[in-house]
């Protein structure tokens, strides 16, 4: 492709950018978004994941598309103990959160809020409680008390309400298939949550009041303070910096180990702070943030990255009465310890780029390794020469579109770091190294177009022995999660079902994505667990008309 048509593409992509910017930030100047958050139980003893379906909304009841990222915390009156980030896609998102071993017993408030919802009051923050029980700690006086005696256990109607749900036997053994089966799907209502867990409630806990929210929702009105920019194309990371910010320096926040995730910042001086927004970056990552002059050399200043959660906590809470079978409450705490971690950190991945493809592709383990990069650069990448301009080594790199070498302001990356002192690359030990590709063209990022870029990718992709620069900083950071499959065990493998390995799932079934066709049944199926007991089936959506469904149902395994 020559280098004219490169550039009026991308000339193209920042008008269309710009335009759609201005008109989804003049359009979300009258919407309101509202958040509803489904839990599989409310009941839960530490170390048992919270697994959690978030919903965002218009005032007319339709999925807002709006925010790309839903913001979870569960706190006391004192700290929110646990915050996720959720990434969403057409206003819903889905997600779990394991309870630390260390937190203590008593009655939590799950808040969910989107970053724009921060425009209103926290009044518009959807809110509902949860009760942890940890045996592994002594209740704290007001916090919690442990009352003689079990809760009765409330067995619910086989065809309580409008939904009939039905299981194709009442009683099971264990790890035996259950068929569910779901009819009279209500008209309107085009998704459901689907949760199986065991009926041992061991506290009374205010349910969501729907009337109320429902209201809340229909009713949005109002201003926006438009401090908080909707985050419609993903999650806006926000950096402070540790000195006073002068003009005329850039900022950049980069992902380890993916070249797509070198993102140049938007400074607002006047605040202090630079802001990078990210798209298509989820899970646990560690991210370099830069300060850089126009020279492109590193500054003694430095970026810390500023939490982007609210910090929402209730004024009040009501003490956690404990009613629970002491056997019972053991052996779900010891279930609790045992079952592993299962997010998949893989389907996490920051995705590599689907718009540059590498001119060239070298991978260095299958040529001759010299002790230098100078001397591997001249051995045998001969599209890249080395050159000095005042006294310090540049990268200059061989384009076939203007048939002769660029300038040496190529943009250089390590492991997706950006490399602004080239010298040290230069000086970087070339048996770190696994693979060098070079992109031809013109690149923009933020204020800076490069001639070409140079990625070069350790053997792991974690920087090795390479030392950052005084203008860098590097943190563990979660950007939003994606759903995470809820996976059971399939007993139809007869050796898995005659395993000795213990099977100790509270929640046997957990769907919070369960499409469905109005007026035509359902089947689902899953199987039990080495747990017996009582098992409560509950099924949950809102229809387009603003009806709340809530039905539930139960079986036994004996």
């Amino acid at each position: 492709m020559k280098k004219e048509t490169i550039m009026k593409n991308l000339y193209i992509v920042c008008v269309i950018f710009f335009l759609s910017d201005g008109l989804s930030l003049s359009s979300a100047e009258t919407v309101h978004e509202r958040v509803f958050v489904y839990t599989d139980k409310e009941c839960y003893v530490a170390g048992e994941d919270i697994r959690m379906k978030f919903c965002v909304m218009t005032p007319d009841l339709k999925p807002s598309t709006l925010s790309k990222v839903g913001y979870i915390e569960i706190s006391d009156t004192q700290k929110p103990h646990l915050q996720l980030k959720l990434a969403l896609k057409n206003g819903s998102g889905s997600g779990k959160v394991k309870i630390a071993s260390h937190i203590p017993s008593g009655i939590y408030e799950l808040s969910g809020y989107t970053g724009y919802m921060r425009n209103e009051d926290a009044g518009v923050v959807f809110k509902r409680k949860i009760a942890i029980l940890n045996p592994g700690q002594k209740p704290e006086p007001g916090r919690a008390v442990l009352l003689e005696g079990s809760l009765p256990v409330k067995i619910p109607s086989q065809t309580q309400g409008n939904i009939k749900i039905k299981t194709d036997k009442n009683t099971y053994r264990e790890r035996e298939q259950v068929v569910l089966s779901l009819e009279n799907l209500s008209q309107g209502l085009s998704e459901i949550v689907v949760s199986v867990k065991r009926n041992d409630p061991f506290a009374s806990i205010e349910s969501v009041d729907n009337d109320k929210w429902l209201r809340q929702v229909k009713t949005a009105s109002g201003t926006l303070s438009g401090k908080w920019l909707p985050e419609y194309e993903g999650h806006i990371v926000t950096g402070a910096f540790t000195d006073n910010a002068e003009r005329g320096i850039s900022t950049g926040l980069s992902v380890v180990g993916n070249k797509r995730g070198f993102v140049a910042g938007q400074t607002d001086f006047e605040k202090g702070i630079s802001s990078f927004y990210t798209t298509e970056i989820y899970g646990p990552q560690e991210i370099v943030t830069s300060v850089t002059n126009l020279a492109t050399k590193e500054l003694p200043n430095q970026l810390t990255v500023v939490s982007p959660f609210a910090n929402y906590l209730p004024e009040s809470l009501p003490e956690l009465q404990v009613q629970v079978d002491t056997n019972l409450l053991s052996g779900r705490y010891l279930a609790a310890q045992l079952t592993p971690d299962s997010i998949d950190l893989s389907s996490q991945a920051v995705p590599e780029s689907n718009y540059y493809t590498p001119t060239y592709h070298y991978d260095l383990n299958q040529y001759t390794r010299f002790p230098t990069l100078s001397e591997t650069i001249l051995e045998f990448v001969y599209t890249v020469k080395i050159t000095k301009v005042n006294n310090e080594r540049k990268f200059r790199v061989y384009s076939g579109e203007v048939d002769g070498f660029t300038s040496t302001n190529t943009l250089v990356l390590l492991d997706g770091i950006p490399v602004f002192e080239q010298e040290n690359m230069v000086n970087y030990n070339p048996f770190l190294l696994r693979k060098l590709e070079i992109f031809d063209g013109r690149y923009v990022y933020g204020d800076r177009v490069y001639d070409c870029i140079l990625s070069f990718t350790t053997h792991n992709q974690d920087l090795s022995s390479y030392q950052l620069g005084q203008g860098s900083l590097l943190f563990k950071y979660d950007f939003p999660f994606l759903p995470v499959p809820f996976t059971t065990p399939d007993y139809s493998d007869e050796n898995l079902r005659n395993s000795r390995k213990p099977d100790f799932r509270h929640t046997l079934y957990w769907n919070p994505e369960v499409k469905i066709e109005t007026g035509k049944p359902l089947d689902l199926s899953f199987y039990t667990s080495d747990l017996k007991g009582n098992f409560e089936v509950s099924v949950e959506g809102i229809t387009s008309e603003g009806k709340m469904v809530s039905e539930k149902s139960c079986f036994e395994v004996r």
